[in-house]
């Protein structure tokens, strides 16, 4: 039985095949994590910034920190009242209806 010989041509045809499939996969592989990232959550577009700001504001709440969508719904993060006493509420407001569907107090 004879062995298999590569030459030194073959060698590098051979490497050269290795390191495109070693390319192409990672550039598969960042591409799914920058596609995961993105999708991770968006900060709203002017017009429904303005709208979601008036929800917040027709709900008692006069401050907010960041407003991304994330997993269907707006999640505003350290929403206050005019109470300080209050503190601060993690909320989420359905994009659709404009209605907030959760609101959690923030310890």
């Amino acid at each position: 039985m004879q062995g298999f010989i590569l030459t030194p041509i073959d060698g590098v045809e051979l490497m050269n095949t290795y390191l495109k499939a070693i390319m192409a996969g990672a550039a598969m592989f960042g591409t799914v994590i920058s596609a995961g990232t993105a999708l991770a959550g968006r900060h709203p577009q002017p017009d429904e910034r303005a709208a979601l700001e008036r929800v917040l504001t027709q709900e008692g709440f006069t401050s907010w920190g960041e407003i991304e969508l994330d997993d269907g719904l707006w999640e505003v993060e350290d929403a206050r009242t005019k109470s300080p006493a209050d503190g601060k509420f993690d909320l989420k407001i359905d994009p659709k209806t404009l209605k907030i569907v959760v609101r959690h107090k923030d310890d």
